[in-house]
Parts: structure tokens; C-alpha cells; sequence
């Protein structure tokens, strides 16, 4: 595991505990390999993208300062790239400018599975579970 990963789950865990039961998960950090949809970071934060898998994981830089849950939907290309973002209010718990930057800023680094054959521009979404410690 690398340290950007270890930084998803200190930026989201609830406490210690939770940040060493997600260590002790190494190999489950990432499901969701053949259906286009599973977890990462331990806290139940989630992408969905048809047939896709997530190969990088979004880095949480910073501990968030507020609560609540971020859906953001995502373009991504077939280089498993991610395009644009843009915040999804309907399933968002929070209308927080602030956690919607944080989780903008972390998904622009995911990268996901390349697909050849998909269409040039393949949307999907991200949920980022945000929990003070």
C-alpha cells in the first residue's frame, strides 16, 4: 500500500480503530473489479462506472473540517482519465462548498481501467463519505 492510499483512509476514518481495520484490509481497499462498481478508502465510500475498475485511488490530502456525504458524477475517458466533475445535490447530504472541493480535488486523481471500446466520454459516479475524527 502506498502512502497516498494510507492518506485516503486517515482523511475519512472515524478514528484509530478504523484506520487500522482498514490497514488490516489491505487487499479489500478496492472491490468492485468486474461489475464497475465498488468501495475504497474503508468508510464506505463508493464509485460506479459500467464495467470499469478503479487501478488509482482518489487521495484525500488534507482531514476534513465538516460531515457529511458527496456524490459527484464523472466523466471519464477511455484512458480511465477523469474529464470533468460535477456535484449531485439529489444524492449529497451536504451543500458544502468546502467538502465539495476536497472531493473534486480527490477524484481528479483516480484513474480507472482503460477501455478501448467504451464511448469517448463514460459517465459515472463517485460518493465521498466525510467523518470528523
Amino acid at each position: 500500500m502506498c502512502i497516498r492510499d494510507r492518506n485516503i483512509s486517515r482523511g475519512l476514518a472515524r478514528n484509530q480503530e478504523d484506520y487500522r481495520k482498514f490497514l488490516a484490509k489491505e487487499d479489500e481497499q478496492f472491490s468492485g473489479y468486474n461489475d464497475g462498481r465498488g468501495t475504497f478508502g474503508g468508510n464506505g465510500s463508493s464509485f460506479e462506472l459500467g464495467g470499469r475498475s478503479l487501478i488509482a485511488g482518489p487521495s484525500i490530502g488534507e482531514r476534513p473540517k465538516e460531515e457529511g456525504k458527496v456524490v459527484l458524477n464523472i466523466w471519464v475517458n477511455r484512458e480511465g482519465n477523469i474529464l470533468r466533475v460535477s456535484h449531485n445535490l439529489k444524492e449529497s447530504t451536504t451543500t458544502s462548498q468546502y467538502l465539495f472541493n476536497l472531493a473534486k480535488k480527490s477524484a481528479q486523481k483516480a484513474k480507472f481501467n482503460p477501455s478501448p471500446n467504451s464511448a469517448p466520454e463514460q459517465r459515472g459516479k463517485m460518493t465521498f463519505i466525510f467523518i470528523l475524527q
